[in-house]
């Protein structure tokens, strides 16, 4: 399948999806301004898949996660949603229009990162190699969770729900794990786009007209997505003589890298750089449904006040299926679940403020054991990648279900504190339109009657922050923290579902989050706060994108009148959004002129073509395509292993899907950093890679479950001749391996199963 027919086939398929599933969202949403039309690919996608992974994480035996199993739930679906939605009288001109213009938008969006993706689609460097492994391995998978190809005989202890609906639609169109990867990254735009501009688009339409809904959903779209950071548009501006031939990784690289955070330094990405990047990492994948969960938060919060309609038996669909939604991001990228459930919490006290108390109650304990229970397969199986802190907390709350690990890691930050020339660096265009509307309604809102005892109380919280701010010194107590207060103060006299309000709600969140890694970081493999700043600061990054889009829409109406208060708004929003998709446009620019400097070629969206453009490579590719069409879901192969981000060991199980002894020693390290002895079940499997390779005992290939052997350029010839800095030792075996040039090896007992022109050969142990 050519690369054309590929793009095609896969568009047409989550088309097909969407066809199937988007009656439930339009009914879901039906009192959203776009009924729901921007929601309703994301969430097909989740539909579609969520029954046969519950079912096989269950009862694998008797629903196993496979093409059959999908099929019947788009068969299904379909009719269910169809039936409901006609019944429902969802259906009508208005909604068909909205769909149509959020397909026509999907399209555009998905078509146009897959030209830019098809100049640079290799999968290698930084995390890429093992986010194909996790997407080949849930691919070849027919039970969840999925086995782990770079640990054999063990499964994946990671969240790794994210990349289950399009190894579902790879598995559906039969394309390779290498494709399904870039293809997955242009859903995942697309997706992201529109549910960012639906959000933002929902909030304004529901108060203010069409058109400046649209406005507010163009302007979420540019600041969740397409811009980059202040830091990167003035560095853009102060090395404008130079900067479009700079180096992407002395630019927006660096950009990525702004906060102290130990050993590696933080991490401060955000999703423009993210799809630059082209990691296929759970932030990432998980990014379209932290906008959905803001979007069902949306629908709990505009719930119905009429008789028949405001009450939980009326609404306790949309109760767990919001819930769902928001429990999929435990299982998809776990730290985004916390504030998004907190979000959804909040959002139902507003949607149900009339109801009963006892119906409130229920409706909230329904939320957030949905969100639990809808996700039961993962919980059982997770075990977090954290490490306890040993304290005499630590070991009492250890022991906890699913919290424990992480509550049992949490130990105090020491280090430096961010400065205010970092964090308006990394968030000062939403920051400016935070401290704005924050003016705005401090002014809106003077006369309004209020208790003020507790205004005193709230000012006094606030002047407590920035004094404490200027006597740590931590200045995010003074730009996070007053803020938070002054919110707090503006809530307490009008505290009515409106625009300011979510988007002070959106904001607030944004700077207590960003205020937890100055306090504390979870124990992990780094043993810093890198993580919980790259975590948090991913989450605020989206809900200050949000706020700021929503609280502009407020401003402009708000100004509009006045000629020279709108031109002023007008221009500040231009220069914001000109300067941070500006830098973005620069460092598209750069990151092809560095991998690809001959843009003229087109490469298509096959991860590993670059296997067949080079020589050291030769074979390869034609290798891993035999073991993914040809190798059973049971089969182990022998191959180099162990070492650690190198863009050749591991590639064999990362392209193929089937498990090898060993992969990346430390990425497995992190994500078993919880289990007690893993580093030594690391240096025994090393080990067991060079003694077969010397000589494949069936004692050891028992062990380890071992069918196959792979002889490849790399097992011939070593990590080194590719480039990788790799040397042998009790954690990598990354060849060259002197039995791999043997003609007589592996001998009697096993029988060549493929071989090509180019010298790679695999082998079949009898028997198996």
């Amino acid at each position: 399948m050519d690369s054309f027919d590929v793009i095609v086939t896969w568009y047409l398929a989550t088309t097909l999806v969407s066809l199937a599933f988007a009656p439930l969202a339009l009914v879901l949403f039906r009192r959203l301004t776009d009924r729901g039309a921007s929601f309703a690919r994301t969430i097909s996608m989740l539909l579609f898949v969520w029954p046969a992974w519950f079912l096989s994480g269950l009862v694998p035996d008797l629903v196993p996660f496979n093409e059959i199993a999908l099929w019947v739930t788009i068969a299904l679906g379909g009719v269910a949603g169809w039936a409901i939605a006609i019944r429902s009288r969802v259906i009508d001109r208005e909604t068909l229009v909205h769909l149509s213009f959020a397909e026509l938008g999907s399209l555009v969006l998905f078509a146009g990162y897959v030209w830019f993706r098809g100049y640079d689609p290799t999968i290698a460097g930084q995390e890429k190699m093992s986010d194909l492994m996790m997407l080949a391995s849930t691919m070849r998978a027919d039970s969840m969770p999925p086995n782990d190809a770079w640990l054999a005989g063990e499964t994946i202890n990671y969240y790794y729900v994210g990349w289950v609906p399009w190894a579902a639609i790879g598995n559906l169109i039969g394309t390779t794990p290498a494709v399904a990867y870039n293809l997955a990254l242009a859903s995942v735009f697309a997706s992201t786009v529109l549910v960012a501009f639906g959000v933002a688009a929902n909030v304004i339409g529901h108060f203010h007209s069409l058109t400046l809904a649209r406005i507010a959903g163009a302007l979420a779209a540019l600041f969740v997505v397409f811009m980059a950071t202040p830091w990167a548009a003035f560095t853009a501006i102060g090395q404008r003589e130079t900067i479009w031939e700079t180096y992407w990784f002395e630019y927006l690289w660096p950009a990525t890298r702004q906060l102290e955070g130990g050993s590696p330094e933080a991490i401060t990405e955000f999703p423009s750089f993210s799809f630059q990047l082209g990691d296929l990492h759970p932030h990432l994948l998980a990014l379209p449904y932290t906008l959905l969960a803001l979007g069902c938060a949306w629908m709990l919060a505009t719930l119905p006040k009429e008789r028949d309609a405001g009450t939980f038996r009326a609404q306790w669909g949309r109760i767990v299926i919001a819930g769902g939604v928001t429990g999929a991001l435990y299982a998809m990228n776990s730290w985004d679940y916390p504030a998004y459930l907190l979000i959804a919490i909040a959002a139902l006290a507003a949607g149900t403020s009339g109801w009963a108390v006892r119906e409130r109650t229920v409706a909230g304990a329904v939320l957030v054991a949905s969100s639990v229970a809808l996700w039961l397969p993962f919980y059982v199986q997770f075990e977090s990648p954290t490490a306890s802190s040993g304290s005499a907390l630590a070991n009492a709350v250890d022991g906890v279900p699913v919290i424990g690990g992480i509550l049992a890691s949490i130990a105090a930050w020491e280090g430096s504190a961010t400065t205010l020339g970092q964090y308006t660096g990394l968030f000062g265009f939403a920051y400016v339109v935070a401290l704005a509307l924050i003016g705005w309604e401090l002014w809106n809102r003077r006369n309004l009657p209020h208790d003020l005892g507790m205004t005193k109380i709230t000012l006094g919280i606030a002047a407590l922050f920035g004094l404490a701010g200027l006597l740590w010194p931590m200045p995010l107590l003074i730009l996070a923290g007053v803020p938070v207060a002054l919110i707090l103060l503006l809530w307490q006299r009008d505290s009515s579902l409106n625009p300011s309000n979510v988007a002070f709600g959106l904001f607030g969140l944004g700077f207590m989050l960003t205020l937890v890694p100055e306090f504390l970081y979870l124990i992990d493999v780094f043993n810093n706060r890198m993580n919980i700043v790259f975590k948090l600061y991913y989450q605020s990054w989206v809900m200050f994108a949000i706020g700021a889009a929503i609280g502009l829409a407020v401003l402009w109406n708000a100004v509009r009148a006045i000629r020279v208060a709108s031109i002023v708004l007008a221009a500040v929003t231009a220069a914001m959004v000109f300067g941070g998709v500006g830098a973005t446009v620069i460092g598209v620019h750069q990151w092809n002129d560095w991998r690809y400097p001959d843009q003229d070629d087109w490469f298509g969206v096959d991860g590993l073509f670059f296997l067949e453009e080079n020589p050291d490579w030769a074979g390869q590719y034609g290798g891993i395509a035999w073991l993914y069409e040809n190798a059973s879901p049971d089969d182990v192969v022998l191959a180099a292993g162990g070492c650690e981000f190198t863009n050749s060991v591991g590639l064999t199980a990362a392209g193929s899907g089937i498990p090898t002894i060993l992969g990346w020693q430390g990425h497995e390290y992190q994500w078993h950093l919880g289990q007690p002895g893993f580093q030594g079940e690391i240096v025994d499997r090393t080990a067991a890679i060079e003694a077969l390779w010397t000589d494949p005992t069936p004692a050891l290939l028992d062990q380890y479950g071992v069918t196959l052997i792979f002889i490849g350029p790399l097992e011939t010839n070593g990590a080194l001749v590719r480039g990788d800095s790799q040397e042998s030792s009790d954690r990598c075996a990354p060849g060259p391996f002197p039995n791999a040039s043997n003609p007589e090896f592996p001998g009697a007992g096993w029988t060549e199963v493929y071989t090509n022109d180019d010298g790679v050969r695999l082998y079949r142990r009898d028997g198996t």
